[in-house]
């Protein structure tokens, strides 16, 4: 029992491979003293009714002590591998939780920007169109709708193009930026229909985005 308890302890408390020397040491230890014992050349004060005991039994408690112990080695390893994989499976499912909570604050936060930016908008919107709304002049309404767009939506250029008298050119006649003032003074016109977003946006009346220009 003690020898037992000496390789169980040692598996557990330590590692495998610490278990796997106590019983090598085990089996040893009751080889040397069963030769010793079967030799007479040491004596059990305390054997009692049994004597020494033959070489049989010495070749039991050996093998006993081997498969006992072999089997409480492999029960302690089978638990230390499912405790190691729940643990994985744990730390598993804690760092997925936090790749969702982040990536769910990362969509709020972009919901919340977007928001924010719509806010904004609307808010620029709706001061663009109470500062204009009094201007009577369209020179004067052209020139300050371009400052005020660009000012309170951060635009660096903003551009209004009026139709021409026949309907196939689209004419500059506002520019915030220095570069559109001066191709204003150009006559810069855009076709309908033409490969451009002017273009597109004046031959199909609809809104036109792009992303690089």
């Amino acid at each position: 029992f003690f020898l037992f308890a000496f390789v169980v302890f040692a598996a557990l408390l330590i590692n495998p491979r610490a278990g796997l020397i106590s019983l090598i040491v085990s089996e040893v230890a009751i080889i040397s003293i069963g030769t010793l014992v079967l030799s007479s050349r040491f004596i059990l004060t305390d054997a009692g009714a049994l004597g020494k005991g033959s070489l049989e039994d010495w070749i039991s408690a050996g093998v006993s002590q081997l498969l006992i112990s072999g089997i409480a080695m492999a029960g302690l390893q089978m638990l230390t591998d499912g405790y190691i994989k729940a643990r994985e499976q744990a730390d598993s499912m804690v760092d997925t939780l936090r790749d969702y909570q982040a990536n769910l604050e990362d969509r709020v936060a972009q919901r919340t920007e977007d928001l924010a930016r719509k806010t904004r908008q609307l808010n620029a919107s709706s001061s663009v169109a109470r500062q204009t709304a009094d201007i009577q002049d369209l020179r004067t309404l052209l020139d300050k709708s371009t400052d005020l767009i660009s000012k309170h939506f951060g635009f660096y250029h903003v551009g209004i193009y009026l139709l021409n008298q026949r309907g196939d050119y689209a004419v500059l006649q506002a520019a915030s930026s220095d570069i559109g003032k001066q191709q204003m003074e150009l006559g810069h016109r855009v076709r309908i229909g033409a490969i451009s977003p002017i273009g597109i946006v004046t031959s199909e009346n609809k809104p036109h985005v792009v992303a690089d220009v």
